[in-house]
């Protein structure tokens, strides 16, 4: 170390020479040792002129110099290191979003990841309970299928760089309702065999009626028969379906309900049908009727 200089001296044994490199300038000269006013010593540094000092070995050494930043004390010079690349952690889960009904499309968002992944995929599971993937790709949305409905879904997100890969997942989302359409095509058909001659004959005779309705999903049914402008209840229907498919209705109408019926010389009969999906919005049909007073009989 030549402290005059705050320089660094890194001697050749065999030439006596040494090195000095400027940054500032990129020039590069050999000099004697005995010219530097210092010891030589093995290492390298900057001197007080801010030239980077090596020596010349043997004619074929090649030496990297990393000069320190400015206002910074030279130190004893050490190796380049880099740090290995690490597995990504995730911090923040992935969460899904959208409207949970048939025919409607998902998407995820990944989440928060640490150590820089630099690659995403997505796979879609189908839950009840237990989860089974149904797509899996570098596509972030998923639409909900028939298949879906009553069922909730969750996303697995695996982010990966050169260390490796790891994995999180989604909360469950559901349960899946089925679509507008489908619950309206139900309705649909359920009001057309309620308001037929033989349905308005059942709730005269016998006072009550057993039909049949397929349930677009896990919910709830509701069938109403009104009378006149003051909607007075007739007959109503009430079921709680557990899942979708087909199952049996009994409408029953009220005493005053049966009598009006009887006695009627002409009725007007509003139907009224309701559907909840589990989890959704009540979906409503409606259809008018008008009775004479021997219709049916």
């Amino acid at each position: 170390m030549d402290g005059a200089v705050n320089r660094v001296w890194l001697d050749d044994s065999l030439t006596g020479l040494a090195g000095s490199f400027s940054p500032l300038t990129d020039a590069f000269d050999m000099s004697a040792v005995g010219n530097c006013n210092a010891h030589p010593h093995d290492g390298l540094g900057l001197d007080a002129a801010g030239d980077a000092w090596i020596s010349e070995e043997f004619a074929n050494a090649i030496a990297e110099i990393i000069p320190p930043s400015a206002g910074s004390t030279a130190g004893p010079a050490s190796s380049p290191t880099s740090a290995s690349p690490m597995v990504p952690a995730n911090a923040v889960a992935p969460s899904i979003h959208g409207h949970l009904r048939e025919g409607q499309i998902l998407i995820a968002r990944k989440g928060s990841w640490a150590n820089d992944p630099a690659a995403f995929t997505y796979t879609w599971q189908r839950c009840k309970p237990a989860c089974a993937k149904v797509a899996s790709g570098r596509s972030n949305s998923y639409k909900l299928s028939a298949r879906d409905i009553d069922r909730s879904v969750r996303v697995v997100v695996t982010a990966g760089n050169a260390a490796g890969t790891a994995q999180a997942k989604s909360r469950a989302a559901g349960p899946i309702g089925p679509s507008l359409k489908r619950v309206k095509a139900a309705l649909a058909k359920l009001l057309a065999t309620s308001t037929k001659r033989s349905t308005i004959a059942r709730l005269r005779g016998h006072g009550s009626w057993r039909g049949s309705f397929r349930a677009p999903s896990r919910g709830r049914l509701r069938v109403a028969f009104a009378a006149g402008r003051r909607t007075r209840l007739v007959a109503t229907s009430r079921r709680h379906f557990s899942k979708a498919g087909g199952g049996r209705i009994t409408v029953r109408s009220s005493r005053s309900g049966r009598r009006l019926l009887k006695r009627a010389a002409e009725l007007t009969l509003g139907v009224h049908v309701v559907y909840v999906p589990a989890g959704g919005r009540p979906v409503r049909s409606f259809k008018r009727l008008r009775l004479a007073g021997a219709a049916g009989r």
